[in-house]
């Protein structure tokens, strides 16, 4: 919620440029949110209005929905969107790097998931799933045709 600074933003800037990866995940309703900031340089930006729950799918045909946090997301590469045509993930190239944004953090909190020691239902399996698919793809660079 803390602003960056010109030069932490020129800092992020140049470590994705050179080939680094960057995960940016907010939500609707996220006080003085500041992703916008880092986004910006990559073409993309998170619009806060909720959008409602609405179902998407990913990798291999599993399907979610959203929290009632999930907002979208325009510019960049669309690579997850709702049944109503709103993206929740894009991923945009800058130089060698990669930023990935994603719009319904409210997904991968506590109440989503479980608590460390619970024994995972069905979706929170699901939403396991689409964390690594999202994380490794970012690393392997491997979202959106990225290669």
């Amino acid at each position: 919620s803390k602003p960056f600074t010109d030069s932490d933003r020129a800092d992020m800037v140049q470590y994705v440029r050179h080939g680094g990866r960057l995960l940016v995940m907010d939500g609707a309703g996220i006080k003085n949110s500041t992703s916008n900031q880092l986004l910006k340089s990559s073409g993309m930006r998170i619009d806060h209005a909720p959008i409602g729950e609405s179902a998407f799918s990913f990798e291999k045909g599993y399907s979610l929905e959203t929290t009632p946090q999930a907002c979208s997301i325009s510019g960049g590469k669309p690579i997850v969107s709702t049944e109503t045509g709103k993206t929740i993930c894009a991923i945009s190239r800058m130089g060698r790097g990669t930023v990935l944004a994603f719009s319904d953090s409210g997904l991968f909190s506590d109440a989503q998931m479980g608590f460390t020691g619970s024994l995972p239902d069905e979706r929170q399996l699901k939403i396991s799933e689409l964390e690594f698919w999202l994380v490794k793809g970012l690393k392997e660079s491997k979202l959106g045709g990225n290669k």
